[in-house]
């Protein structure tokens, strides 16, 4: 132990230990040779300086108590110490020697132990003094991290990397190591309480494997037997020639006669090259660029190229075990047998779709050794190869319990295409053809007319009629949830049952953003109608919290909202409630591409240009409201009016057919902005409601074009996304007459909405489930007699409108939503040809005047008279 801070630099007796090396491929001996001799850094001196006239700074921390170095670790040095008691806490490990070349990063480590209390942080900086200079300079300086010391007999370590400068001189120098309390020392000369400081030396040389030369030339090779030593290097000699070019192989590399790609310190030519390209085989995979003869796969660090023999059927350059392991999902490379041969190698006259899988591993449902694929392909029309759908999936197999009528067509498939065919209907969208419900053997309909359709799907929009009574004996149950606003005390609703109140009601409630639950016990035959309000009049959602209501029938959501004003109705909940009606055609913008739809289209050839849609009503279907997107190209400018037209065509094949009905040009009702671009014009949408027009089922084309004569841009129809359901891939655009040339495009759909209700069905007007045709539609009451009492009935309803508690649907025989004379008329000429009579029994506003022969106020029982 040496208490003196100053230490000598220009004279120092250094212990250097110089490793012996062992020829061969063993590695070198730990073992060192102790040699002394004095470091004259001459080179490092100033101009009239001589050797021995200058020391390193002093350091010094006064304090020997409280922390220390314990433990001090960089390549050859482990050192571990105690406390350095008494004078400036120094310890001098000179005679401890590390070695080092330039460019070397080397990690070092450094335990620190404090006083029993610890606690206080600890810093660790490091000098080494590449240059030799005597002076530990900023730039040779490399901090350790600052931290807590454990306190009692642990040790606190912090280790970083170490890095020798490309230009630090060989030879040995001085390395300084602080470690000080609370923050690291501003330099290498620090003086404070608390700390320690420690010396050792650093010998920089040349890295081990270095030629065995005096001058690392190669005219200069100095025949060694690994026991010459050199000062100032770190040397092995290799005795290895693999090249036999009499130059040790480490030396071929280090003087780069010969390149070594792998730093393996073996020239490249001695190394395995499979593929002999002259590239080392794992410097040809850690470089490759993807070209089939340097890949690995297996990532065996042989070239993939060099593993192909009988392993590469497809001659694709991967052998066949990696094509399957690493096969992308390509069909060339899948094993579908499992026998270890890619499938692309096992094709011939074996795969008749040529999409490289084997037949044998296609699906071929009827088992009768074709593909189903190639089944449907080469159909010549057999029922056991058509494919309806189409879904890749013959039509035979998928038969069971799908084909009602027996047709060998999957029932799905004869209603989505039907001809119009009474067998092959679906008015109530179950996914059966009609003529299989109305089979007197199996079927689930009546067919009073008989007409194959079913009498449900003739009675309005709701099925059945409403019991006498009401319910009595629940078998299901509705369930309403509420989720409260911010303002629960205003929202209330109701539950109706149709023909007989109100059976369950809620709110106001109490406590916002709450959900209020309730289940109400109904019958499964009953229709009910939900209608929730707002006091205030913004509904539940969304300006004054989330709010949302939700009802569900056994389980099923069947309706849920909750942006409206004051009211919301929900009606018809229940299956029984169901309309038979096509759901709306949804096809929003996807704002890819438009076509031009206007009168005055300054693009087009002709002047003009048309577009249309096309939809596939699947019921008898009444339309109203038409919603719509666009845009005006070039310039953006919008026109003060709007005159759009619409025109429902037929289908001529497969195009636009003749006009069916036209309406306008009128002004839509709505014309809004969406905030949204397309083709860098704004996007509108509009919504027009049409006279309610009312379609068979079939194919239609909708077409929808603007006059913007007044305004210098034309009209665009925007592209919209499929609808699924009631739309059809394709849309037509023609720049000449319609009828004369349209033009398909397969590749879109045009941005609009249709709304369809049930078409123009015979009523149910007494709601007891037989269609009106097929009783007296004068015998209101429904007990087969033409009477006095349904005098009343239409007495009663006289001058009522619809919506009126006195109005009866029946006694309204023209349907125009008031019950007036010509009603009365209508009921009087039923009455007469009831009872044979030719003359009034009974006029409006006054007494019976007139009775049967048997004074019991009936008239007659005649055979029905349908509307």
């Amino acid at each position: 132990m040496n208490t003196s801070v100053l230490v000598s630099c220009s004279a120092a007796s250094l212990w250097l230990g110089v490793v012996a090396g062992i020829g061969g491929s063993e590695e070198p001996s730990a073992e060192r040779v102790a040699v002394s001799y004095t470091v004259a850094d001459e080179g490092a001196l100033g101009a009239g300086e001589a050797p021995g006239a200058r020391a390193y700074c002093e350091a010094c921390y006064t304090d020997d108590t409280d922390d220390w170095i314990a433990e001090f670790r960089f390549n050859e040095i482990n050192n571990v110490s105690g406390i350095e008691v008494g004078g400036c806490s120094y310890g001098d490990y000179r005679d401890q020697q590390a070695y080092a070349y330039p460019g070397m990063v080397a990690p070092m480590t450094v335990g620190v132990g404090s006083s029993p209390l610890g606690g206080w942080a600890h810093c660790v900086s490091v000098w080494i003094d590449w240059n030799h200079d005597c002076v530990f300079d900023a730039s040779e300086r490399t901090d350790g991290e600052c931290g807590s010391g454990p306190g009692g007999d642990e040790v606190r370590y912090t280790s970083f990397d170490v890095t020798a400068p490309a230009d630090a001189v060989f030879g040995a120098t001085t390395m300084r190591v602080i470690e000080r309390n609370i923050t690291w020392p501003p330099d290498a000369c620090d003086s404070d309480a608390y700390g320690e400081i420690e010396d050792y030396t650093v010998v920089v040389g040349e890295p081990f494997g270095a030629c065995c030369t005096s001058t690392g030339c190669l005219d200069d090779i100095v025949e060694s037997d690994c026991t010459e030593t050199f000062l100032g290097h770190r040397s092995v000699c290799d005795p290895n020639d693999c090249n036999s070019n009499g130059i040790s192989d480490n030396c071929d590399v280090a003087t780069e006669v010969s390149p070594d790609c792998n730093e393996s310190a073996i020239p490249d030519e001695c190394e395995e090259d499979c593929n002999t390209n002259g590239i080392p085989d794992d410097c040809d995979i850690a470089d490759c660029d993807g070209s089939y003869w340097c890949l690995d796969y297996q990532m065996d660090g042989i070239p993939d190229v060099c593993q192909l023999e009988n392993n590469d059927c497809n001659s694709n350059q991967v052998p066949d075990d990696v094509d399957i392991a690493c096969c992308g999902g390509a069909a060339w490379c899948q094993d579908c047998q499992g026998d270890g041969v890619p499938d692309g190698c096992q094709l011939d006259n074996n795969d008749c779709n040529t999409n490289y899988i084997p037949d044998e591993c296609e699906p071929d449902c009827n088992s009768n050794g074709i593909v189903d694929e190639c089944d449907i392909r080469d159909c010549d029309g057999s029922y056991w190869c058509l494919d309806c759908h189409p879904d890749g999936i013959p039509d035979q197999c998928q038969l069971e319990d799908n084909d009602c009528n027996s047709n060998l067509i999957p029932d799905d498939i004869d209603v989505a295409d039907c001809d119009g065919s009474l067998w092959c209907l679906d008015c109530q969208g179950n996914g059966v053809p009609d003529g299989c419900e109305v089979d007197p053997d199996t079927g689930q309909s009546e067919d009073c007319q008989p007409d194959g359709i079913p009498d449900e799907c003739q009675l309005g929009q709701e099925i059945g009629g409403v019991p006498e009574e009401p319910c009595t004996a629940p078998d299901a149950t509705i369930t309403i949830d509420i989720l409260a606003d911010n303002y629960p005390g205003e929202t209330t609703w109701t539950l109706v049952e149709r023909g007989f109140g109100v059976v369950a009601s809620g709110g106001p409630y109490l406590t916002p953003d709450t959900l209020y639950s309730t289940d109400v016990a109904v019958c499964s035959d009953r229709c009910y109608d939900f209608t929730i309000f707002d006091s205030y009049g913004d509904g539940i959602c969304c300006g004054y919290g989330e709010g949302y209501y939700q009802v569900y029938v056994d389980g099923v959501l069947e309706a849920e909202g909750g942006e409206f004003g004051t009211s919301e109705l929900a009606a018809g909940i229940g299956p029984i409630c169901a309309p038979w009606a096509d759901p709306p055609l949804i096809q929003p913008p996807d704002r890819l591409a438009s076509f031009a739809a206007d009168l005055d289209c300054d693009a087009c050839s002709a002047g003009l240009g048309f577009a249309a849609d096309n939809v596939h009503l699947q019921y008898p279907s009444t339309l109203g409201t038409i919603r719509f997107w666009g845009a005006y190209h070039p310039s953006n400018q919008s026109p003060d009016q709007d005159a759009f037209t619409v025109v429902i065509r037929g289908q001529a094949e497969c195009n636009p057919g003749p006009a069916i009905a036209t309406f306008g040009p009128m002004p839509p009702i709505t014309k809004e902005l969406t905030g949204e671009t397309v083709s860098g014009v704004d996007e509108y949408v509009y919504t027009i409601e049409l006279p309610r027009v009312s379609l068979a089922p079939g194919y239609y084309w909708f077409q929808i074009y603007n006059n913007t004569i007044d305004s210098p841009d034309t009209w665009r129809w925007e592209t919209g996304q499929r609808d699924m359901f009631v739309g059809l891939m394709g849309m037509a655009y023609t720049f000449t007459v319609p009828e004369e040339c349209w033009y398909c495009e397969c590749e879109f759909d045009l941005a609009w909405e249709l709304h369809p209700s049930p078409g123009p069905m015979t009523n149910d007007c007494n709601t007891n489930g037989v269609p009106d045709e097929c009783e007296l539609i004068c015998d209101f009451d429904a007990d087969g007699l033409v009477d006095g009492a349904d005098y009343q009935t239409i007495l009663a309803s006289c001058a009522h409108i619809f919506g009126d508690e006195e109005y009866q649907p029946c006694a309204d025989f023209d349907d125009d939503g008031t019950v007036s004379l010509a009603d009365y008329q209508e009921w009087l000429m039923c009455y007469r040809a009831a009872s044979g009579m030719r003359t009034p029994a009974f006029s409006p506003g006054i007494e019976e005047t007139a009775q049967s022969s048997d004074d019991t106020g009936t008239i007659g029982s005649p055979e029905a008279v349908r509307r």
